[in-house]
């Protein structure tokens, strides 16, 4: 496949490839240690989970960094989860594209402003968008850092990074510092409540049954879902276990109504990321489908069954807990297939009961 150097991390259509392509003839391909640091700024403009498994990256740049100042540029409302992050200094907020579709433009250019004036001496960001790349350039850091083939980019940055491989998403960004000269251990990622959101949270946890488990069913886009049915035989088949699923307060009546026939589940809307963090934490087990409440059940507790469908699985994995999906790996990567957002994967469709029923035992008995 021609230029496949640039679907190694994420698919990109045959022409954006071409011209990714053409322009990064004229780029830097040389990559120097950075200099000193005084003022350092990481782009996660991303959603909940992209954003969990960047923390590695703000730990490692600390200790080879103790007095600069350490910024992120992270999406709302993903933000929270680094509020009280020991390591970071200043967040800057903003909405992800999928919130702010018609503003996009105007809030791109505000940002750049801000960040120009703000004049950061060095920017990474650890996902390749030709986006970041461009804002970063605008913006007149002086050192720019980023995989180059994931989106092209490569004649406006300094630090020009190759992705050689597909990797976990919490090691790129330490794969990045590592190749600009900044020594990394690797590590899983980490979460910091507050005081008051763990207080809040073990409230909750107590006011719930006894050895509850967490439950995450209702995914962003539809081919992440795993079959109603399917989850009604699972709780059917622990009559003594109580499940708590966890939703956004407009899916509430919907769940409940799709639920009510059986007794050992209740559903329950917590808004704060922090205090899911903790309640998470605090459950007995929990299981997920695909996105970012996934991401924060593995982080919070390695008793986490994560259910994939049509993903990247080297990429988005549970480092911890058990992983079902029935994805081949020769569909993965520059191999993957377009994917069907609004229905039902078949490899979703392809877990069954049996499979999960038999994982949740060996974490309640």
């Amino acid at each position: 496949m021609l230029f496949n150097k640039y679907e190694i991390r994420f698919h990109k259509p045959l022409l954006w490839r071409t011209l990714a392509a053409f322009l990064d003839l004229f780029g830097n391909s040389e990559i120097k240690p950075i200099s000193k640091p005084k003022k350092i700024l990481v782009i996660r403009k991303d959603e909940i989970g992209d954003l969990a498994l960047s923390t590695p990256m703000y730990e490692n740049m600390r200790k080879r960094f103790p007095k600069a100042e350490i910024s992120v540029l992270a999406g709302k409302p993903a933000s929270q989860i680094i509020e009280n992050n020991p390591y970071i200094d200043n967040i800057i907020e903003s909405r992800t594209v999928r919130f702010s579709k018609l503003g996009f433009i105007s809030d791109y250019i505000k940002l750049i402003k801000r960040i120009r004036n703000e004049k950061y001496d060095l920017a990474i960001d650890p996902k390749g968008s030709i986006l970041n790349i461009l804002m970063m350039y605008l913006a007149g850091i002086k050192q720019r850092a980023s995989y180059w083939n994931v989106s092209g980019g490569r004649c406006l940055l300094t630090h020009p990074v190759t992705y050689e491989k597909q990797m976990h998403e919490s090691d790129a960004g330490l794969y990045i510092l590592d190749k600009i000269g900044i020594k990394t251990k690797r590590m899983l990622p980490k979460l910091y409540p507050s005081k008051e959101e763990i207080k809040e949270g073990n409230a909750i946890s107590s006011g719930l049954p006894k050895g509850y488990c967490i439950v995450y069913m209702t995914p962003s886009s539809k081919y992440k879902s795993w079959p109603v049915q399917n989850w009604k035989d699972l709780f059917s088949k622990f009559p003594d276990v109580p499940f708590v699923i966890l939703a956004r307060e407009p899916e509430r009546e919907v769940l409940e109504i799709n639920f009510n026939d059986i007794k050992n589940v209740q559903v329950v809307c917590i808004k704060s990321l922090n205090i899911i963090y903790t309640v998470l934490k605090n459950s007995k087990a929990v299981i997920a489908v695909d996105g970012g409440i996934m991401h924060l059940s593995w982080i919070s507790n390695p008793r986490t069954i994560a259910l994939l469908g049509q993903n990247d699985i080297i990429l988005w994995r549970n480092l911890r807990g058990k992983t079902i999906t029935h994805m081949p790996e020769s569909e993965q990567g520059i191999n993957r297939k377009p994917l069907k957002m609004n229905v039902m994967n078949k490899y979703m469709q392809q877990i069954t009961v049996e499979e999960v029923s038999k994982a949740l035992e060996e974490y309640i008995r």
